[in-house]
């Protein structure tokens, strides 16, 4: 008697599981049939309407599977056509140049969005959004106050995290610097060295400057990666500083491994100072 009851309570749990999983599977293929084009939805629409018809007057599973297979592989090319298409806009598009951009400045922060660009690209997998943020990060870089950073960090933590990093950093005024950033707080399990790019809306470098020595506030780091050998990471920067707050956004690729599985995550507060100055431009 208990072991038909454990039976039917365990045929309860695997129809309920069957039933959420049938009901995310209508999700999923509704909201990816919402996001395809008109063209590619009336093949979808076509070729339901045929295969219920050969199902209705016995047609050989085999033939059906023919059908269904057409059908993808139009939709496949489609969508692969449309792609092409929306790359070429954006590159016949280009990236708006000008007398500035002649400068070393100018073609530094072409060559920033270019590398911010290829990073979600590979990120995402999608060259056409790629393309997209390299566009958008270069104009955001041609007309709002920024930092970018550029370099390597390294960093290990079990409980405790620690972390170091050094880097160039290129602001709106066009000071070029060398800087590196301490950081400490807490993570799970890892260890990993990685390059990576941090963008903020500060000013200049010297908002992102805090010595824990003056008494200064430090930077708050907080975000994650997964690390099976390759280690990508996002993090959030929080910025305070006399002048006001800034946020910033780091994205990171190197080698890592997360233990025990291959993800962590971290909160960290980080002091930077400036090593070298290589070209000054303004204050």
């Amino acid at each position: 008697m208990e072991r038909q009851s454990i039976k039917a309570k365990s045929a309860q749990q695997i129809a309920g599981i069957a039933n959420n999983l049938n009901k995310d599977l209508a999700t999923i293929g509704k909201s990816t049939y919402e996001m395809l084009s008109a063209r590619n939805q009336k093949i979808i629409d076509d070729t339901s309407t045929t295969v219920r018809y050969m199902q209705q007057n016995g047609a050989s599973q085999a033939a059906i599977d023919r059908v269904i297979r057409g059908a993808c592989t139009q939709v496949a090319k489609n969508a692969s056509d449309s792609a092409v298409s929306d790359i070429t806009q954006i590159v016949k598009n280009g990236i708006s140049y000008n007398e500035e951009d002649a400068t070393w400045f100018g073609l530094t922060k072409i060559a920033l969005g270019s590398y911010v660009g290829s990073l979600v690209g590979f990120f995402t997998m999608d060259p056409v959004l790629g393309l997209q943020v390299a566009q958008n990060t270069t104009k955001y870089l041609n007309e709002q106050p920024f930092t970018v950073s550029i370099g390597l960090n390294a960093d290990a933590a079990a409980g405790l995290s620690g972390a170091g990093s050094r880097y160039l950093t290129l602001d709106s005024l066009g000071n070029l610097v060398v800087q590196h950033s301490l950081s400490y707080g807490g993570g799970t399990p890892n260890i990993s060295g990685a390059g990576f790019v941090m963008i903020t809306n500060a000013p200049t470098y010297k908002d992102l400057q805090a010595y824990a020595s003056n008494g200064d506030v430090p930077s708050l780091v907080s975000g994650g990666s997964f690390s099976g050998g390759l280690a990508i990471g996002y993090d959030y920067n929080y910025i305070p500083t006399d002048t006001g707050v800034y946020s910033g956004h780091t994205f990171s690729v190197g080698v890592g491994a997360g233990i025990p599985i291959p993800a962590e995550i971290h909160s960290l507060v980080s002091y930077t100072g400036t090593d070298e100055i290589l070209i000054k431009a303004g204050d």
